[in-house]
């Protein structure tokens, strides 16, 4: 089937951040003011992907791990009614002619690689800054629940997609193991319960994370990378 994106029917609220998006000529700069300093990430869009990129990471200092704080701890979700009949309108668009996921975002350890602290830092700050990481990605997660717990509310979508990106080349079994497993365990147990289907984007070298993926409550991955890119093949 033909697989299409649906919008997110949640709105997001945070009363101690205060953000400013600026875009032109191919940058997207987005500024955030916390009351611990200023975040500041640059992205380029990649004419080729059509996607937009990160040329700047925000968390770039200790003092900006502190920052980041806000940005998921004071963070609210609710239902949008306007966006819940978008969501239903993009279903009726659809049909039967193919099937429409919406996300549930990305697993915190992911989401400081790929587009908060990128992938060498995040390495780095975890060697040094291993108390601060850890409440971080803490409350990253509990961040990611509430918004899940917001989508299920009322969300007419039937597959809802963990965004990972997930490869080897970014992390170890071990790594995945103690962060992104666990992590991602709790958001498909959630969209279970609420009668859903958990499908994984998972787009680059899996086959040593084969087993554990299996373990996890999910119905599918989406986008796997076979060779020469990837090293998981259909059989595999």
């Amino acid at each position: 089937d033909h697989i299409t994106w649906g919008p997110s029917p949640v709105v997001a609220e945070n009363e101690r951040v205060e953000s400013h998006t600026e875009q032109h000529d191919g940058r997207r700069i987005t500024t955030r003011l916390t009351p611990e300093g200023t975040l500041r990430s640059v992205e380029g869009f990649d004419r080729s992907s059509h996607s937009w990129h990160p040329l700047e990471f925000p968390i770039k200092s200790p003092d900006d791990l502190r920052a980041a704080r806000y940005l998921y701890a004071h963070t609210r979700y609710r239902l949008n009614p306007e966006g819940v009949e978008r969501a239903r309108a993009r279903l009726r668009e659809v049909g039967e002619r193919g099937v429409v996921m919406t996300g549930v975002g990305i697993s915190p350890l992911m989401e400081l690689i790929q587009h908060q602290i990128g992938p060498v830092n995040t390495y780095l700050f975890m060697a040094d800054f291993p108390a601060e990481m850890d409440e971080l990605i803490a409350l990253m997660h509990e961040d990611r629940l509430r918004y899940l717990r917001a989508l299920l509310g009322a969300c007419p979508y039937d597959y809802i997609v963990s965004v990972e990106n997930t490869s080897t080349t970014l992390l170890s079994p071990a790594v995945f193991e103690r962060y992104c497993w666990r992590h991602l365990a709790d958001y498909g147990r959630l969209i279970a319960e609420a009668g859903k289907s958990h499908v994984l984007h998972m787009c680059g070298k899996l086959k040593a994370l084969l087993p554990r993926i299996d373990d996890l409550p999910a119905v599918a991955i989406e986008a796997y990378t076979r060779p020469p890119v990837g090293d998981t093949t259909l059989a595999d």
